[in-house]
Parts: C-alpha cells; sequence; structure tokens
C-alpha cells in the first residue's frame, strides 16, 4: 500500500500525471518552473485554437482580474495583533 501523505504523494507527481493524463511532462520542463508549452502541444496534436476551444466548453479561463485595492488595511483591521500582514 502506497503513502498517501502530502510529502509521498508530491514525490509521485511526476508518475501520478503521466499515469492520469498519458503524458510525461518531463519532457517539457526545464527542471525548475519552465514548461515548454508550444513542445507539449505539438506533442498532444492540440494547437492554440482547439486549447481555446476545450477550456472554453469546459467553463475553465476568462476569469477577470480584480485589482483589491484596500485588502491589506480590511485584513489588518479584522485580524486580531500580529496576524494581518
Amino acid at each position: 500500500m502506497r503513502e498517501t501523505d502530502y510529502a509521498s504523494v508530491l514525490a509521485r507527481r511526476d508518475e501520478i500525471l503521466q499515469a492520469s493524463t498519458g503524458i510525461d511532462y518531463r519532457r517539457y520542463t526545464d527542471g525548475g518552473v519552465g514548461l515548454d508549452y508550444e513542445g507539449l502541444m505539438r506533442a498532444t496534436g492540440y494547437d492554440p485554437d482547439d486549447v481555446r476551444r476545450i477550456q472554453r466548453d469546459r467553463g475553465v479561463g476568462g476569469t477577470p482580474m480584480l485589482e483589491l485595492g484596500h485588502i491589506t488595511e480590511l485584513v489588518r483591521r479584522h485580524s486580531p495583533p500580529g496576524y494581518g500582514a
């Protein structure tokens, strides 16, 4: 039986991603946060228009970015002393 704590699952991340998607994402990363998005899309056979359509059909993306101009002030006002960073 496999361990299911956070650290153990995270250690199997690449294996889990490949099993669930059939894609070896390690081929498209640089070991950091960089991703060869174009290479990944070429390998899957999707072009950018396909990706946009799939995301739109599933309600992914298109979420507006809103600026919360006074959020720090609000948090400090309603948090106990030392917790409103």
